[in-house]
């Protein structure tokens, strides 16, 4: 059911808890995988992970405005983002999560 909410979604806005300084939260994956529009707060993984092409990052609340703005003013912004879900499906999925764990616990 969260899967077709967020599909059928104009905008996602993704806001990450203070706590999570340079991670990200499962919502985060969530929407990408839905193929939705999603905004959220720049990390430091999604830096790292993905291109500012593969989904919408602010880093202020200016920002934040402008691009929820353009979003909802436009009729022409693409929802899905093929790149993204491929993203997800391949290289953040939990067997991949529970393997970075892992190898930081080895370190």
């Amino acid at each position: 059911e969260l899967n077709k909410l967020y599909s059928r979604s104009k905008v996602c806005l993704n806001i990450h808890h203070s706590q999570s300084v340079d991670g990200v939260n499962q919502r985060f994956f969530e929407i990408l995988g839905a193929g939705a529009l999603q905004v959220c707060d720049y990390k430091t993984f999604i830096g790292d992970n993905f291109s500012e092409g593969d989904l919408v990052w602010y880093k202020n609340e200016e920002e934040l405005m402008d691009k929820l703005t353009l979003f909802f003013n436009s009729s022409n912004h693409m929802l899905t983002n093929t790149k993204d879900f491929m993203n997800i499906l391949y290289n953040h999925t939990f067997i991949q999560r529970i393997k970075a764990v892992l190898a930081l616990c080895a370190e």
